[in-house]
């Protein structure tokens, strides 16, 4: 049993195969068992759940849109379900990134844009993880996407209170070297 293995199917899709996306993962062989075991595992979960509910609040927020024209209000409106659109994922978003993120990353700010494609998207299209423990408490995490948009981003994750937490979020531009800090 991999790390990363097929997922489960329903009966709907059940004709159709279907595998987890390539995750190229470059770590070497004397990482500590708990990386591959638990934190890898942990941050991967946390960017998929995150783009899921990016792209849902995505569509909900499309839909609202089209029926904001369809009613004759201007674009710049901003309707009452549309700021319940924008309570509801920023509420969610909180939910699951408090116990996984750091309270410096938070302050930072986070859930401030969907779109598409969602932040992260690439951790369900294929990315290359590139993971370096630089000391024993802080990992790096570098993810490039494999997509045409060829986005970047580091990830730094720290050992505190007990649990590792991402702590810092930069992102690069395609063909660039130079890292821009970024938030959750």
């Amino acid at each position: 049993m991999g790390l990363f293995r097929k997922k489960k199917q329903s009966k709907a899709t059940a004709s159709a195969e279907k595998t987890e996306p390539t995750l190229i993962i470059e770590a070497s062989d004397n990482q500590p068992e708990a990386l591959k075991r638990e934190i890898l595992p942990t941050f991967i979960a946390f960017l998929r759940d995150i783009t899921r509910l990016e792209e849902n609040t995505q569509r909900k927020s499309q839909i609202l849109e089209r029926e904001k024209l369809e009613d004759g209000l201007s674009d710049f409106a901003r309707t009452p379900e549309i700021e319940k659109l924008w309570i509801h994922y920023h509420e969610q978003f909180e939910k699951l990134a408090t116990p996984l993120c750091s309270p410096k990353l938070l302050q930072r700010g986070y859930a401030e844009t969907f779109a598409t494609p969602a932040r992260f998207h690439y951790i369900n299209n294929g990315c290359r993880l590139s993971v370096t423990f630089t000391n024993e408490h802080t990992i790096e995490i570098i993810a490039e996407d494999f997509s045409n948009l060829q986005q970047k981003d580091r990830f730094i994750l720290r050992f505190m209170d007990n649990k590792w937490l991402i702590d810092e979020v930069y992102f690069a531009y395609p063909n660039s070297e130079r890292w821009y800090m970024g938030n959750i």
